[in-house]
């Protein structure tokens, strides 16, 4: 049973947009009278939209339409963060993204949302790794375009967000052609993102992940920068160093220690490592008592 319905006349005040950002637990069930575009930050949990209840997790996206009943749950013991883009559908101009590039897809589902058609519900969208700090950066613009309200910042908050539909509808072309093979690669390649992030401390080799993944060494390499944003390398040493973070937040432990049970038994290289990454010395990380701040470490 719907909690409320919101018309959105106390959001639309002196224009067709809002935004904001919230960490909650749970959202009441609800249906509003415009447009959503919510993006997952962090956490996970379910997304109950219609008559569905989907798995949510960071790094997704969903357009959710007017009149359509939706509720987000965390997980327990955890907290979702959300962002809220929402609009009136007379906002956007139609000519900027009915492009031939995306005809089909806009033509197929995002203008339906967009001409109100209320039977229908979108999946989520499931954002690349190498999209989500992209992603966060408009949410972040808009957010801040909104609040200062600066001259123009309607402009320029139209402008983030034909970029975050244009990425939508890029995503959703995406996986529109590619193919079973390409799934399966996908799917290999987070097994070997899984088994960095628990064999992080070892010598992990390139041989090694791309016989995990049934690929040839050069093509596992391009498809996992491809995939991540990041070479495997740079990948592992982002999970060390955020490893080693948490150990200086929750441990008494020696530097020296703390850079070999990450993988570093090269202390001069881990101390250069750990402050290019997170741009203080490890005795200067912990000395600021910021407990938080590995989780704003740019690794997602």
């Amino acid at each position: 049973m719907l909690a409320y319905y919101d018309t959105g006349e106390t959001l639309f005040c002196d224009s067709d947009i809002f935004i904001n950002k919230c960490i909650t637990k749970e959202t009441l069930l609800h249906a509003h009278s415009y447009i959503e575009i919510a993006f997952i930050s962090a956490g996970n949990g379910i997304h109950k939209i219609g008559n569905d209840d989907l798995i949510c997790k960071k790094g997704e996206v969903y357009i959710i339409n007017h009149d359509i009943p939706h509720q987000f749950i965390a997980d327990e013991n955890c907290e979702l963060e959300i962002y809220n883009c929402i609009f009136k559908p007379m906002f956007l101009d139609y000519s900027i993204i009915d492009s031939k590039k995306f005809y089909n897809i806009t033509h197929s589902f995002l203008l339906k949302i967009l001409d109100g058609d209320v039977t229908f519900k979108t999946p989520k969208i499931a954002l690349l790794p190498k999209d989500f700090t992209y992603t966060q950066t408009l949410y972040e613009d808009m957010l801040i375009e909104y609040t200062i309200k600066d001259e123009g910042y309607i402009e320029v908050f139209k402008a983030d967000l034909i970029k975050l539909i244009i990425l939508i509808l890029r995503t959703i072309k995406k996986e529109t052609i590619i193919n079973n093979n390409v799934y399966i690669k996908n799917d290999l390649l987070e097994k070997a993102i899984d088994y960095i992030h628990c064999n992080y401390y070892k010598d992990i080799t390139i041989e090694e992940l791309s016989m995990m993944a049934f690929l040839s060494q050069s093509h596992f390499c391009r498809l996992f920068k491809e995939y991540s944003g990041m070479t495997v390398k740079e990948f592992t040493q982002k999970i060390r160093i955020k490893e080693a973070c948490i150990l200086l937040d929750k441990s008494n432990k020696k530097i020296a220690d703390i850079a070999a049970e990450v993988g570093y038994n090269d202390i001069k290289y881990f101390l250069s490592l750990f402050k290019k990454q997170v741009g203080m010395t490890p005795t200067e990380y912990k000395k600021q008592n910021d407990t938080t701040l590995y989780n704003r470490l740019p690794l997602n």
